[in-house]
């Protein structure tokens, strides 16, 4: 996905409810980092520092609700998902807290930091939210 600049300035696609923004610039720096395609070990990372991660030949779109976006691999798979807080989501999830990062793989299983698997539904559970929580986003 491609954001155009105007006048120079970078154009801003999403701003969370506490004034941080996903802008043209932030995308401009998919892929730069030297642990691009390394998802792990992002817990606390700045959105600028995991758009970096994100393989350049990955492609981006908005979510479907318009709060954040998605990566898709080349062959098409949703691979991450990066969306801003909700107003909406229980008390004391990550969703809530600020920036939601998910990343999965080509069979629909999301991942924890640490690259484990967790279990499907983990948010519903006790067991699942505090693995869901180790991810730190």
């Amino acid at each position: 996905m491609s954001v155009p600049s105007t006048a120079g300035r970078p154009s801003v696609f999403y701003v969370n409810p506490v004034g941080e923004a996903i802008s043209s610039g932030t995308l401009a720096r998919q892929g730069t980092s030297h642990l691009a395609g390394n998802l792990q070990g992002l817990a606390g990372a700045s959105v600028d520092n995991i758009v970096s991660r994100v393989p350049a030949g990955w492609t981006s779109a908005p979510q479907r609700a318009g709060n954040g976006l998605r990566f898709f691999d080349e062959a098409g798979f949703e691979r991450l998902r990066l969306h801003g807080p909700s107003a909406r989501a229980p008390v004391g999830s990550n969703s809530q807290s600020g920036w939601t990062l998910r990343i999965m793989d080509r069979a629909g299983n999301y991942y924890d930091d640490a690259g484990r698997i967790v279990p499907y539904r983990a948010t519903r559970t006790k067991q699942g939210r505090a693995a869901m929580r180790s991810t730190g986003c």
